[in-house]
């Protein structure tokens, strides 16, 4: 027996799929899984904050600890370790927009929140990819934008082993924003 649901409607389809899968049916659908719902998506939309927010810590942390981002096995690891400290030194009044901002924040941390010399190490490895990217995305001003800034820059999203850019190298799974 064969049944078909076409409906423009994501949510309905969504919501049959679920109750489909209850009683082991899988449902095949067609439409696929929207973009804000794949890893690349979810990454170009927290690159997209990061920027229009003008680097806000919030955002630039939400982007920094980003599944793909960051290399993958050890790196990945010493990368969160970076972002982790850099995280607690951020932490309190928003500072100025930009990386001048952050980095007047890095440059004057209070010692009670975060060793200054620990900050200043995680704030040396995670920084150029931030400015890279902040050059990179310099006058985008919508998601369509945004979309061809990163497909325009080869080296963006399409790392190899030693090559690519450490904030967007998303590494050998593929996920490979085209």
């Amino acid at each position: 027996m064969t049944a078909a649901l076409v409906t423009p409607d994501r949510i309905l389809a969504a919501r049959v799929s679920a109750h489909l899968a209850r009683w082991g049916i899988a449902a095949d659908d067609s439409a696929g899984r929207p973009l804000s719902q794949s890893p690349a998506g979810t990454l170009l939309l927290a690159l997209a904050d990061a920027i229009a927010e003008d680097l806000a810590p919030v955002a630039t942390l939400a982007l920094l600890k980003h599944p793909l981002v960051g290399g993958e096995g050890q790196e990945r690891l010493d990368w969160l370790d970076h972002v982790r400290d850099l995280d607690l030194a951020l932490r309190g009044p928003r500072p100025r927009a930009g990386l001048a901002g952050l980095d007047e924040r890095i440059a004057t941390l209070d010692r009670r929140v975060l060793d200054p010399a620990r900050a200043q190490r995680a704030w040396a490895k995670v920084r150029p990819a931030i400015s890279d990217v902040a050059k990179i995305l310099a006058g985008v001003r919508d998601l369509a934008g945004l979309a061809m800034a990163v497909l325009g820059h080869r080296q963006l999203h399409c790392p190899r082993r030693g090559r690519g850019h450490p904030l967007l190298g998303l590494g050998q799974k593929q996920h490979h924003i085209r």
